[in-house]
């Protein structure tokens, strides 16, 4: 959203910034902006920089390869809950409020479990 002001700053002078580049196709439009100051939009461009894709994807595989990263699991104690409370009849959403589990768990566990639908 274009705005008045750096987000980082405050400052209202030098304001620049397309979020898509109109160089690649970017436009005008206020969801393309993330208003910055012209030091705060060389900040961003220079961290921009820094990190490589290749690197970024050769460690998101190197973590696959030795198991760490992404979410941890849910405890099985707390999967036990959802289906205990999904088996008393309470729908996803008086699930997620209980029990602090996302909606797309909830239902990987149902699904999981092979628990009757009530669509």
């Amino acid at each position: 959203m274009k705005l008045r002001f750096c987000v980082i700053c405050g400052t209202n002078k030098d304001l620049q910034h397309h979020i898509i580049p109109k160089s690649q196709g970017g436009d005008d439009h206020q969801h393309n902006f993330l208003t910055l100051c012209f030091e705060h939009h060389n900040f961003i461009h220079n961290i921009r920089r820094t990190r490589s894709k290749e690197n970024f994807v050769s460690c998101i595989k190197a973590g696959q390869i030795n198991g760490v990263g992404g979410r941890p699991k849910l405890d099985i104690s707390k999967e036990k809950e959802v289906v205990k409370l999904y088996l008393e009849g309470h729908s996803y959403r008086a699930i997620k409020r209980m029990t602090g589990v996302a909606l797309s768990t909830i239902r990987r566990i149902i699904t999981d479990n092979n628990l009757p639908s009530r669509l």
